[in-house]
């Protein structure tokens, strides 16, 4: 058979059993909605007294892109002297888990994704900080994985900053962990 009675037999086939072929393939393009922030733990509004040991952040967000939750990824980063923007270091690890039916969703957001962010900051081996210093903490999470230090151009993200100062160890010592 050849090419040509091959041709018009796909196209009678298809005429056949109703099937329009346009000329126009329309495709929809993917939409990356931005994430919220709806919980964090402790909270952001004043400064947080800290001892030189480690410490817990928490976050939840709420995504409305639920295929988002297999790249998520979160940072901790600190600044030891806040007044230099450029002397920001990874200073733990962060965790991000979809929550479990265990957990209480937030009701207003019951469609996309909700998931939590543990960030353990690590300030046992900081350097050159003393007592009284103020730091600034950073958490950025993301709907998409980072590569190395940087993230993809269509990442989305959300950014949280905690201003820290670090107590003399004397307090620390009678007071417990803070």
């Amino acid at each position: 058979m050849s090419i040509k009675a091959s041709a018009s037999l796909v196209l009678a086939l298809i005429v056949a059993t109703g099937c329009v072929v346009t000329d126009t393939i329309e495709f929809e393009d993917k939409v990356n909605y931005p994430m919220q922030v709806i919980f964090l733990s402790p909270a952001n509004d004043e400064i947080e007294l800290v001892c030189k040991e480690h410490r817990t952040f928490t976050l939840k967000v709420w995504d409305p892109d639920e295929e988002d939750v297999a790249t998520y990824d979160a940072k901790i980063y600190l600044w030891p002297d806040p007044y230099k923007p450029i002397g920001k270091i990874e200073a733990g690890n962060c965790v991000a888990a979809e929550l479990s039916g265990a957990e209480e969703v937030d009701e207003a957001h019951e469609t996309g994704l909700q998931m939590t962010v543990t960030c353990d900051l690590d300030l046992t081996y900081l350097g050159g900080v003393n007592e009284g210093d103020v730091m600034l903490t950073q958490i950025i999470v993301s709907d998409r994985r980072f590569i190395q230090q940087e993230l993809p151009d269509d990442a989305r993200t959300a950014e949280v900053f905690w201003a820290l100062e670090l107590l003399p160890s004397i307090s620390c010592d009678t007071q417990g962990t803070q």
